[in-house]
């Protein structure tokens, strides 16, 4: 069963990050078997609270995004995947928001 096909059928309505508690709920029939924020962290190879507070964001790292869609979450459940370089920011720089477009936020439309 496809878990985006899925977590649409029964999801609208619900915010990006009950959609992801969601997806964790019926990732596995018992909750042994269920995928964990603490497993998913370990994969990131980040804390159990840097993680929680990565998926509350409104973006993460690129990096960690491609981790976790690699362990097979749906895209509609993650932040949106930024590019931060490394290094300081520019004299005068100041950090945008990113855009609400339907393409760019498919979870919080």
């Amino acid at each position: 069963m496809n878990s985006e096909a899925a977590l649409s059928d029964t999801s609208s309505g619900l915010t990006r990050k009950q959609k992801f508690e969601l997806w964790k709920l019926q990732s596995g029939p018992t909750p042994s078997e269920r995928v964990t924020s603490v497993e998913l962290a370990k994969k990131c190879g980040v804390a159990v609270s840097v993680f929680s507070e990565m998926i509350s964001s409104e973006v993460m790292p690129a990096w960690h995004h491609q981790t976790l869609l690699a362990a097979g979450v749906p895209a509609n459940c993650l932040p949106l995947p930024v590019v931060h370089k490394k290094g300081p920011k520019p004299e005068g720089f100041e950090y945008q928001e990113p855009e609400d477009t339907e393409e760019g936020r498919p979870c919080l439309t």
